[in-house]
């Protein structure tokens, strides 16, 4: 018994593990905490991405009626002669530039630049621009359908569920001369 010593308490290296799986447990804690918030503020937040990009592409479009009437040639990144211009044109090219890439310029509006975001914030797999007449479907909610009435293009969206009510919509109608 002469040789052996009796162990009192926990080693270095234990002490090191369990510190160790505080602090990878602690880690997960904190970053689950930190992205459940981050994901609750977008989607408190969402619902204002989709109106706004309605907002400004009813701006874009108005401004690019407001150009050709001034005498502008072209309108909607020079995809369009203002002379040819009808709603259903325009629609088409607002939604080829936009597959082109995310911005459309306008040269009757500050900075020139407007950025269109391209992908559906409630769908990242689906464009957020489309030719369609609904949005009182759930499945229209983050969606901002274009679509044509004689001489209007008619601009509507859902930016939040249940896309039955009417708080839940947004709608516009621009007159093309």
């Amino acid at each position: 018994m002469k040789g052996k010593k009796k162990k009192k308490g926990f080693g270095c290296l234990t002490i090191i593990i369990i510190g160790i799986i505080l602090f990878i447990i602690f880690s997960f804690t904190v970053y689950n905490v930190h992205t459940s918030g981050m994901k609750k503020a977008f989607e408190k937040a969402r619902p204002g991405y989709v109106a706004k990009d309605f907002k400004r592409l009813a701006m874009i479009i108005k401004s690019e009626e407001r150009s050709c009437i001034n005498g502008s040639k072209y309108l909607i990144n020079e995809l369009l002669l203002c002379d040819e211009r009808t709603p259903e044109k325009i629609i088409k090219a607002l939604i080829k530039t936009l597959e082109i890439n995310n911005s459309i310029d306008s040269s009757d509006i500050p900075n020139r630049k407007i950025i269109v975001y391209d992908n559906n914030t409630y769908f990242q797999d689906k464009k957020t621009l489309r030719i369609s007449k609904n949005n009182t479907s759930d499945e229209d909610v983050g969606f901002i359908n274009l679509s044509a009435s004689g001489s209007n293009i008619i601009i509507k969206t859902c930016i939040k569920t249940p896309c039955k009510k009417e708080e839940n919509r947004l709608q516009d109608s621009i007159g093309i001369e």
